[in-house]
């Protein structure tokens, strides 16, 4: 139990893990379904989220969508990436090397107009930081 002032907390229930994440999984909750990018770097098993604008909220509502017209693709970024940055690489499991690979790889390979949700701060898109990310620029 952790005990600070003014704070009491008992520790976290136990979570059993059903299935790891791999590359090209799909992730599906509620309507929604996006595909899984393993994105190390930031920690080994970091990962992005990403919505591609073609792929239906799920494919049970598929038949549902009245319009092809869906907007431009979101990737829901983690710590990988963020608005004029990138993740910390200096805590254990880190890597500078492996997170430009990944983010050259696999991020910056997504349309410009692809939406970018971080785990922190503002929004952004690959083309804004593909232009102005001073660890990305000219990629």
């Amino acid at each position: 139990m952790c005990k600070l002032p003014g704070l009491v907390a008992k520790p976290p229930e136990k979570v059993e893990v059903g299935e790891l994440l791999r590359d090209g999984d799909s992730v599906r909750w509620g309507r929604f379904e996006a595909q899984v990018l393993h994105t190390p770097g930031h920690t080994q098993g970091s990962v992005c989220l990403y919505m591609p604008p073609d792929m239906p909220e799920s494919r049970a509502a598929a038949g549902a969508a009245k319009s092809t017209e869906r907007g431009p693709g979101r990737l829901f970024a983690g710590d990988t990436l963020f608005a004029g940055s990138i993740g910390r690489t200096d805590l254990w499991g880190g890597s500078f090397e492996t997170i430009m690979r990944s983010l050259k790889g696999k991020v910056l390979e997504l349309p410009d107009e692809t939406i970018v949700f971080p785990g922190h701060g503002a929004s952004t898109t690959i083309g804004e930081e593909r232009e102005s990310n001073p660890f990305l620029a000219g990629n």
